[in-house]
């Protein structure tokens, strides 16, 4: 005899990933699965619920803090919801929101600062966090000596040809940072 689900978690659309991720949260190996699927959806669907999706991603980077596929895979969700204009005008992604993700992310990327790729994706993060109109980094100043304790890691570290897009933007953003604080309108070339 079957019994009806009320609810089904799965792969095929946004309830079923996120009721998955919320579900199987404390199982590694399933949320890596369930990240990358996310990180298609909010890709592709505009409408994607991503204050559910962030929240997430933030629990996935809290809760598993030496699962470090996990986390690369959770670092690249978290770019492609900032890199949508519909979740940074959101009213509930308030400065608590931003600065709890960004405490967070910053841990991460200390603690795993040999990992070429998480520190790829944390910068990418790191440079969503501007205020678009403006141009300016209000968000990462409230951490200014942890945001640029990594990127002076990031610019000091990574020299590798292959690898210099991440060595260029972390040296744009922390020029970038100075510049604000000072007050100043200079740029490195």
């Amino acid at each position: 005899e079957h019994i009806p689900a009320v609810k089904i978690a799965g792969n095929h659309n946004q309830d079923q990933l996120l009721l998955a991720g919320n579900k199987y949260l404390d199982r590694p190996m399933v949320m890596e699965q369930v990240i990358d699927n996310l990180v298609q959806h909010v890709r592709m669907d505009p409408d994607f619920d991503q204050k559910a999706a962030l929240s997430l991603a933030v629990a996935v980077l809290e809760r598993h803090p030496r699962e470090r596929k996990l986390l690369r895979h959770a670092s690249a969700l978290l770019f492609y919801l900032l890199e949508s204009t519909k979740l940074g005008s959101n009213q509930k992604f308030t400065r608590v929101v931003k600065q709890r993700l960004l405490s967070t992310l910053l841990g991460i990327m200390s603690q795993y600062q040999e990992d070429d790729v998480l520190m790829r994706n944390g910068c990418m993060v790191l440079w969503r966090f501007d205020t678009r109109e403006s141009g300016r980094h209000e968000d990462l100043l409230l951490q200014y000596p942890r945001v640029v304790d990594i990127l002076l890691f990031v610019g000091e570290r990574i020299s590798d040809q292959d690898d210099n897009f991440i060595q260029r933007n972390a040296i744009f953003l922390l020029n970038a940072l100075v510049c604000q604080v000072l007050n100043l309108t200079a740029t490195i070339t």
